[in-house]
């Protein structure tokens, strides 16, 4: 590991660490009741600290290799080193109604095969149970402490996670354009930190507000959950401190539900059956030109796509982008849409917007 690996003993617990200014990252916590330091170098834990081994080849860990798990075994199952008990359940966290299948576990392959208790619970158990080579820790996600109570919180279940540490790559769109007079878009694919640097920014935002002698501020975080308010709202109390009050987050569902109360607007929203009724009827009234040939061609054409994906390519591109020409929508990149509705198909995609935006309080 290149040198960064340390160790701390305290008592009888051994705490591997790497330093890397500004931040101390804690890898793992051992109990050792023995006296000497051999037998903590066990060469399965630390990976094997090889002086040859390339970090960069590392499998990563974060989870089990499952496909490999569950496959049929042809070896002698591997004995859990201690019981799983009640006190323990509730020490992880799990839920009651997952306990009675657990209790019963006796071996780690059992635990993986347990039906009826979710992904994340049967790792934490398994991690309990089983050390896991510091090499593999290394290549999960790093998390952000900022306030050693929330260690205490955690544990109790109050708290539902921790902030992500940024990469150097990350970290600089986190003040990117924070001056700009307009909005700034950052796109990146599932995973790629988007969130997370938009907490962080949050954080950037408040600080430049500061420097240029603002106490009266404010600033809406929106999301799309109830539950991601909620996690949303620890993580920049994480992040910022006393300065969390003047961070409101709320869903963009409740916000338009808040100015349409404020104007006494009545809204309607069309269900999914109901949208889908709607599209099935539009297929079968739309108006064709052309000859007879010409329109059943165009009908079979229409019938050929789903419901769904006439009504995504609608509200995703039609009118998310606001087009109301069939000239503009034809001309319009289409990024992530394989087939595009053509002529007769956009024609009543137009036509069916039109409708459809035209009802009052309708959404």
């Amino acid at each position: 590991m290149n040198g960064r690996l340390h160790r701390l003993r305290s008592g009888d617990f051994r705490i591997f660490y790497t330093f890397e200014q500004p931040y101390i990252s804690i890898l793992a916590l051992r109990r050792r009741d023995d006296d000497t330091y051999d037998e903590d170098m066990d060469v399965e834990f630390l990976g094997g600290l090889d002086p040859d081994f390339d970090e960069g080849q590392a499998v990563k860990a974060a989870q089990p290799d499952w496909e490999r798990i569950l496959a049929p075994k042809e070896f002698e199952k591997r004995q859990l080193p201690e019981p799983i008990t009640e006190g323990l359940l509730a020490e992880l966290n799990v839920p009651k109604e997952c306990h009675a299948r657990l209790l019963r576990i006796q071996t780690q392959e059992d635990l993986y095969e347990c039906p009826g208790v979710a992904d994340d619970y049967k790792l934490k158990i398994d991690e309990y149970m089983f050390e896991r080579p510091l090499v593999e820790v290394l290549q999960q996600p790093d998390y952000l402490l900022t306030d050693v109570n929330d260690l205490l919180r955690y544990k109790e279940g109050e708290l539902l996670g921790f902030l992500l540490k940024l990469s150097p790559e990350q970290e600089k769109y986190v003040t990117w354009g924070i001056n700009a007079s307009g909005p700034t878009l950052l796109k990146g694919g599932p995973g790629t930190g988007k969130s997370t640097i938009a907490l962080y920014r949050v954080r950037s935002l408040v600080q430049e507000l500061r420097k240029k002698g603002r106490n009266d501020f404010r600033i809406l975080f929106t999301t799309y959950t109830n539950a991601l308010v909620k996690s949303s709202e620890q993580l920049l109390q994480q992040l910022l401190g006393d300065d969390g009050r003047y961070v409101e987050v709320q869903t963009a569902d409740k916000i338009v539900m808040k100015l349409l109360g404020r104007v006494g607007a009545i809204s309607k929203f069309v269900d999914d059956y109901h949208l889908t009724h709607l599209v099935q009827q539009a297929v079968k009234q739309v108006s064709l030109a052309g000859n007879a040939v010409q329109q059943q061609a165009q009908r079979q054409a229409l019938e050929r796509l789903s419901s769904d994906y006439i009504q995504q390519e609608i509200s995703q591109v039609i009118v998310a982008r606001q087009i109301y020409s069939l000239q503009v929508y034809l001309a319009t990149p289409r990024p992530g849409r394989v087939e595009r509705l053509r002529d007769a198909q956009a024609a009543f995609a137009a036509a069916w917007r039109r409708d459809v935006a035209a009802g009052p309080g309708e959404s």
